[in-house]
């Protein structure tokens, strides 16, 4: 999937949940207004899937632009996503998962 300004790519994210995505914090240095962002999905069809304006981005309050330490941030969806055979969340581990490691 594809965050956009002004329909340009700048950055990747997945999608974690209907409406939340995962990215990195430096993908916000330069335009952190959510107004202006939008997610796209599917983006190897033309046209796209499906597109969701955002409503909010959360960057981990440790990051520093330019810096490679935190450089994770959340973004919520303005409305959530509609799962599909093309689009759907990225497979995480349930948060009771202990590893044997």
């Amino acid at each position: 999937m594809s965050l956009q300004v002004e329909g340009i790519h700048l950055c990747g994210a997945s999608l974690i949940s209907e409406e939340w995505l995962l990215t990195t914090a430096h993908c916000f240095d330069f335009e952190k207004n959510p107004k202006l962002w939008m997610a796209s999905f599917g983006i190897t069809l033309s046209p796209s899937l499906m597109r969701r304006k955002v409503e909010s981005i959360i960057i981990h309050e440790n990051y520093a632009a330019h810096k490679h330490d935190d450089d994770i941030a959340v973004v919520k969806l303005f409305n959530p996503i509609i799962f599909s055979n093309e689009v759907h969340k990225v497979c995480l581990p349930e948060a009771t998962f202990r590893s044997l490691a």
